[in-house]
């Protein structure tokens, strides 16, 4: 263990370009294993610091002609007209008008009245609990001429969108002849 710390060590004096302590060059001149490791290190870090490029080359000769081309570029860069912003709100408004007919549509077409879907030569299977009715409460607004009651509007809701979801699955994850059993 205290070998592979002073190994760590003559690593990382190394590599920081640091001389060695007193204590761990003296544990270098007597240890047969540790002297190799320095070594090996200080060759490692000779050859990583000598320059490897070279000595004839030099900055391309064009290289002053292209920075002064670049330099003279940014001014005109900052002159260019900016891009006009109309085909972008365009698109916004657009897609704004389109929300609003969407939602407009929605609520005042509604979905009053929501049925299944049977064809005439489907059969609907119906549960056994879905024969049971609950016993009926007159409710406090049912004298009010076309007043809807919103529970019952938001469960014809909830059945219609679980009715999109399945049509949805069933087109996109179901295989073409079994498409068409499900339709309906």
């Amino acid at each position: 263990m205290k070998t592979f710390l002073q190994k760590f060590l003559i690593r990382w004096y190394h590599v920081s370009d640091k001389p060695l302590p007193d204590w761990l060059a003296r544990a270098c001149e007597r240890t047969p294993e540790l002297a190799q490791e320095r070594d090996a290190e200080g060759s490692l870090s000779r050859r990583l610091n000598s320059d490897v490029r070279p000595a004839q080359s030099g900055a391309s000769p064009y290289l002053a002609q292209r920075v002064a081309g670049a330099v003279r570029e940014i001014p005109k860069a900052r002159e260019s007209p900016k891009r006009s912003l109309l085909p972008q709100l365009t698109w916004v408004a657009a897609a704004c008008v389109v929300a609003l007919l969407v939602v407009r549509l929605d609520f005042l077409g509604g979905r009053k009245g929501v049925t299944p879907d049977v064809e005439p030569n489907q059969t609907a299977v119906v549960s056994p609990s879905a024969s049971v009715t609950a016993p009926q409460v007159a409710s406090p607004a049912a004298g009010i001429p076309g007043w809807v009651n919103p529970l019952d509007q938001e469960v014809d809701d909830v059945i219609a969108d679980a009715r999109g979801a399945l049509q949805f699955l069933a087109t996109s994850f179901l295989p073409t002849g079994a498409r068409q059993n499900t339709s309906g």
